[in-house]
C-alpha cells in the first residue's frame, strides 16, 4: 500500500450526476417558477463543483499554468467537438420533423464559433455554452491561485460578485465566449476552490438525515427563485440579483451534496458523472426534442401543475437515457471512444491523505 494513497470521495460522480441532471431539467417543459428555480443555482453549482473538485494535485500544491492550459484546451477541444455533432444532429432531427426549429448548418457552426448563446447561434447545443468559460476561468483561477495564499480566494471569489453584479448593472449583453458570465462563473469556481482549501464538506449523514437536510436547502432555493425571478448567467439575465443567486446557488451546492449522500448506491448516477461533459452536450437536443410530446401529454390528460415537474423530471431521465445508451454502446464498440470520453474530466477529485496500511 501507497503511504500516501488518493481516496476519492464517494460522493463526487455522485453529485456531478446529479447536476446532469438539473442542467436537463432547465431545458425541459416546466411550469416558468419551477425553470426560474431551476435556473437560481444549477449552472452556478457546476461552477462551483468545477471549483471544488479541481483539485491541487497529490502533495497538495496548486496547479500550474501548465496544467490549467491543459484543462483549458481539453474544454475548448470538447466543445467544438461536441457542437459540431449537436449541429449535424439538429438537422437530421428537423429533417424527421421530431423538431420543429428552423436552424440552418451555417448558423450553428457560426454559433460554435461565436461561443454565446445568441439568436440561433447555439440552439444547437445551449448547454456546451458552459465549457469555454469554465476553460477561462480555469486559466484566470489558475493565475489567482499562483498569486494569492487560500484565504485570499475568498476575497477573489467576492470581488469576483461585485464585478458580476457590475457587468449586470451595466447592462452588457452576450459577449462572445461566454465573457459576460466569467465574472459569476469565477465567483463560484474560487468559492470552490476557497472551500477545498478549507476542508469543508468532508462529512457524511444518514440517508434520511440527508433527504431531510437537503429539502430545507431546496426551500431557500425556492424562496431565492420567488424574490429573484428567472436568472440566467448563460444569457447575462440575472440584473442586480448576484446576492439572490449567491444564497440560492449555495444552498443548491448544499442540496446536491446532501442528496448526493442520500443516494450513494445509485451507481448509474456515478456513471453519469464521470462522464459529465459529453452528456450535458448532448443530452440537450433529446431533451428539447421531448419537449412537444410532454406538454401535448399534459394537456390531453389535463396534468396539474405541481404533477408538472415529476414529467420534467421523467422527460429528463428518457433523455439522459438514450444519450448514456448511445454512449454506451460506442464504448463497448470501441475502447478508444470509452478513454476518450474518460479523458475529457478536467474536475480531478480531491486527495486526502490516508495512512499507511499494515
Amino acid at each position: 500500500m501507497h503511504s500516501s494513497a488518493c481516496i476519492r470521495q464517494e460522493w463526487v460522480y455522485y453529485a456531478w450526476g446529479l447536476v446532469v441532471l438539473l442542467v436537463g431539467l432547465g431545458y425541459t417543459a416546466m411550469p416558468p417558477l419551477l425553470l426560474d428555480v431551476i435556473f437560481v443555482f444549477h449552472y452556478p453549482l457546476l461552477f462551483f463543483m468545477a471549483g471544488y473538485f479541481c483539485s491541487p494535485n497529490a502533495e497538495g500544491t496548486p496547479r500550474g499554468i501548465r496544467s490549467a492550459t491543459r484543462i483549458a484546451v481539453i474544454l475548448i477541444a470538447a466543445y467544438l467537438a461536441l457542437s459540431l455533432i449537436n449541429a449535424l444532429l439538429l438537422q437530421a432531427l428537423q429533417a424527421l420533423n421530431w423538431l420543429d426549429w428552423d436552424v440552418k448548418l451555417a448558423d450553428s457552426l457560426w454559433g460554435t464559433l461565436y461561443g454565446a448563446v445568441f439568436a440561433n447561434g447555439l440552439a444547437h447545443a445551449e448547454s456546451l455554452w458552459v465549457l469555454p468559460v469554465l476553460a477561462t476561468t480555469t486559466l484566470i483561477a489558475s493565475l489567482i491561485e499562483r498569486l494569492a495564499s487560500g484565504d485570499m480566494l475568498l476575497l477573489g471569489s467576492i470581488l469576483s460578485g461585485f464585478a458580476a453584479w457590475g457587468v449586470a448593472a451595466a447592462g452588457v449583453g452576450v459577449l462572445p465566449w461566454g465573457l459576460h458570465a466569467v465574472p459569476l462563473a469565477l465567483c463560484f469556481y474560487l468559492l470552490g476552490r476557497w472551500l477545498i482549501a478549507r476542508c469543508y464538506l468532508r462529512f457524511s449523514l444518514r440517508p434520511m438525515v440527508a433527504n431531510l437536510v437537503m429539502y430545507a436547502f431546496a426551500g431557500i432555493v425556492y424562496l431565492m427563485a420567488d424574490l429573484g425571478g428567472r436568472m440566467s448567467p448563460q444569457t447575462g439575465e440575472y440584473g442586480l440579483s448576484v446576492l439572490y443567486l449567491l444564497f440560492g446557488s449555495l444552498s443548491g451546492v448544499l442540496a446536491a451534496y446532501f442528496r448526493a449522500i442520500a443516494v450513494l448506491k445509485l451507481r448509474p448516477l456515478a456513471w453519469v458523472g464521470q462522464r459529465w461533459i459529453p452528456l450535458i452536450g448532448l443530452s440537450y437536443l433529446p431533451v428539447r426534442a421531448l419537449s412537444d410530446p410532454f406538454t401535448r401529454l399534459y394537456e390531453a390528460l389535463s396534468v396539474s401543475i405541481w404533477l408538472q415537474p415529476f414529467g420534467a423530471m421523467l422527460q429528463a431521465l428518457v433523455a439522459l437515457s438514450l444519450t448514456s445508451a448511445v454512449l454506451l454502446l460506442l464504448e463497448r464498440v470501441s475502447p478508444r471512444f470509452s478513454d476518450w470520453l474518460l479523458s475529457i474530466r478536467p474536475t480531478c477529485p480531491i486527495f486526502v491523505k490516508s495512512e499507511e496500511a499494515p
